[in-house]
């Protein structure tokens, strides 16, 4: 059984919409088209899943960090909060990769004084992540 479902994570991360590489205002491009419902499908199954994985997994859910923060920097509110939400399940789950991921990532983008949409990603996913240490 636990090699099935690390097959089935494997598989669903690699399928994960490959957005970190592009910049945010081109990956909301894809959000326009017809992606953004496929990228609010893999957070949540991935916030589903996150807490029953296995350890050995972790190094490969760390590898999806910038991936989510990308989403997390989109316009779309929406995409922003299943980011966020994905992030603070992330965070409780392993704390101290994560952790030290958003002080070093996350925590700049309040600093943005351009783009509001990093600001609000930033802070909603401080405020979900200080929300489900509770």
């Amino acid at each position: 059984m636990h090699d099935r479902c690390k097959i089935h994570f494997l598989s669903l991360a690699s399928d994960f919409p490959d957005l970190y590489s592009e910049l945010p205002h081109e990956a909301d491009a894809h959000m326009d088209k017809h992606y953004g419902q496929d990228v609010i499908d893999s957070l949540s199954v991935l916030e589903a899943v996150v807490p029953t994985l296995h350890p050995d997994l972790w190094p490969k859910l760390a590898e999806l960090f910038p991936a989510i923060t990308m989403a997390l920097r989109s316009r779309y509110a929406i995409i922003r909060q299943a980011s966020a939400r994905c992030f603070a399940t992330i965070c409780n789950v392993m704390t101290s990769d994560a952790m030290r991921f958003v002080i070093e990532k996350i925590i700049p983008l309040l600093g943005d004084a351009i783009v509001l949409s990093n600001r609000q990603g930033a802070a909603e996913a401080i405020y979900r992540t200080c929300s489900a240490a509770s």
